[in-house]
């Protein structure tokens, strides 16, 4: 009895007979190969020469002597990688019993034959004739991973643009601080960055809520106060307690409300000391808020001396009624 065989199965390459342009020819030797009283078996499509005329070649395909066979279509391959890529195919990788393959140049003419010729009822070759499936189900996984891959690509590449952009518009800006700022101004805006990444990190440590939803907004408030510190320098001058006391000391605070609400018991010391420091950065975000407010106090007073000029101006060609007649 025949025995039947899987997707892949041993070549035997003990030497190489023809020539191809992709390489030597492998020698299958395998006594069940050929029509053996109804089961067509298929073998290396025009790309082996058997010991047997009546094996491999497609002019031995023909139909069953089974009028049923069609209905139970086996396909018996011996796709074997061979030594020097001589074969019919590489398997790619199998989805279950779906039959993917890829195929060799040489094999597409006879793959198309026998999809055409109705041998392989469910056939399909990709849009890039690399690989043949031998079911519908496998083309389908097969397009569906396709996309997967195409779509996994895509957002890798917008990822890495985006991380170059990031990393390019940093160093822009770190080098327009650098010219624009003195190195003692360079050094304030990064002691207040690092508190304000101590302040993330014990951020992170604390578990109340409502006591890490007050760091983040004190985190935000300081940020923006270092930025307009960056943009216009000229107000660091007005800023030196902000690193020199009041970061420290809400950093302080927060590494204090860590460790006591690390405390498994929560005793009358521990807990009115942990509502005071939450108080207390109530307190500080207010400060914080008020210490940005004056960061634009000059740029104010300046808006306030022009639209005073532009009035006066206004007035005296006569395009308004006076100077003290204009309300904003």
């Amino acid at each position: 009895m025949s025995q039947a065989h899987a997707l892949g199965s041993s070549l035997y390459q003990s030497r190489d007979i023809g020539h191809d342009k992709s390489g030597s020819v492998s020698q299958v030797h395998h006594a069940q190969m050929g029509i053996q009283g109804g089961k067509m078996v298929i073998c290396n499509f025009r790309l082996c020469i058997a010991h047997n005329r009546q094996q491999g070649g497609l002019s031995n395909i023909r139909k069953s002597y089974q009028s049923h066979i069609r209905d139970h279509f086996k396909l018996q391959l011996y796709p074997q990688l061979c030594s020097r890529l001589s074969g019919l195919c590489i398997f790619g990788h199998l989805h279950g019993r779906c039959c993917k393959m890829h195929i060799a140049k040489a094999a597409l003419a006879a793959s198309r034959t026998l999809i055409k010729g109705g041998y392989l009822p469910e056939g399909r070759i990709d849009d890039e004739n690399t690989t043949l499936m031998v079911t519908e189900n496998a083309y389908h996984q097969y397009r569906q991973f396709q996309q997967s891959q195409r779509q996994t690509l895509a957002e890798r590449e917008a990822a890495e643009a985006a991380r170059a952009a990031e990393a390019a518009a940093r160093a822009a800006h770190e080098q327009d601080i650098s010219e624009r700022l003195t190195p003692e101004q360079r050094a304030f805006v990064a002691r207040g960055r690092d508190y304000v990444r101590q302040m993330d990190e014990l951020n992170a440590a604390i578990d109340d809520a409502a006591v890490s939803e007050r760091i983040t907004a004190i985190q935000d408030v300081v940020g923006r106060i270092l930025a307009r510190a960056e943009e216009e320098p000229a107000v660091i001058a007005g800023l030196d307690r902000l690193t020199a006391y009041y970061l420290p000391t809400t950093v302080k605070l927060l590494d204090a409300y860590d460790r006591l609400e690390e405390e498994p018991i929560q005793g009358e010391n521990i807990s009115s000391s942990r509502s005071e420091i939450e108080h207390t950065l109530e307190v500080l975000h207010s400060a914080f808020e008020k210490l940005f407010d004056d960061t634009y106090q000059d740029l104010s007073l300046d808006v306030s001396a022009d639209i005073s000029v532009l009035h006066a101006m206004l007035a005296q060609e006569g395009l308004t009624e006076g100077p003290f007649d204009v309300k904003p």
